[in-house]
């Protein structure tokens, strides 16, 4: 939630995150600590009024089949390094504003390990210089554990930017005005 509050102030200067949390607890007592990309979704749909672009690399449950509850765009090869930074670079260049969930380490919050914790934050950002190679590939995120602007290269980034340290799922939102 801290992370929405955080985009949204770029967007809706006035907003805090005890604004956000005030609104989201009056009308929804079930608030989760850790949401997942569904409630992700649905706290925005319901709470900031933005039609979230939901996106993931995980496959469909056969519940979901049965169903037919599509609720997430899937994009199979959104894992891939190449297929992961051009769906973001498309977002951004449209000024959308984008969440992606990474794993941070819990003791300071920065991406990567080795006790970690699934965590949202908001993607700024991409270097303007990208297709120079490697040395210039860097993404600039705002991470609301304690509301610094961050810049990662992009190889440690991909490597954070998934659900489980175990498993390789990449979740991202990208928010519609």
């Amino acid at each position: 939630m801290v992370t929405l509050a955080a985009i949204m102030k770029m967007t809706q200067g006035d907003l805090t995150a005890n604004d956000l949390y005030k609104d989201v607890e009056s009308k929804d007592k079930n608030i989760y600590d850790g949401m997942t990309l569904y409630q992700m979704g649905r706290m925005i749909t319901e709470h900031i009024h933005y039609t979230p672009i939901l996106l993931s690399s995980r496959k469909w449950w056969q519940s979901e089949i049965e169903k037919e509850e599509y609720w997430y765009t899937r994009i199979g090869n959104l894992f891939q390094k190449e297929m992961g930074y051009q769906v973001l670079r498309t977002y951004l260049r449209h000024n959308m504003p984008v969440i992606a969930g990474v794993n941070v380490n819990r003791s300071n919050g920065k991406l990567g390990m080795p006790t970690v914790t699934y965590h949202w934050l908001g993607v700024t950002g991409m270097s303007s210089e990208w297709e120079k190679g490697d040395l210039y590939q860097w993404v600039r995120v705002i991470d609301p554990f304690d509301n610094s602007i961050e810049y990662y290269h992009a190889e440690h980034f991909h490597k954070h930017w998934h659900y489980y340290s175990d498993v390789t799922r990449r979740s991202l939102i990208a928010l519609k005005p």
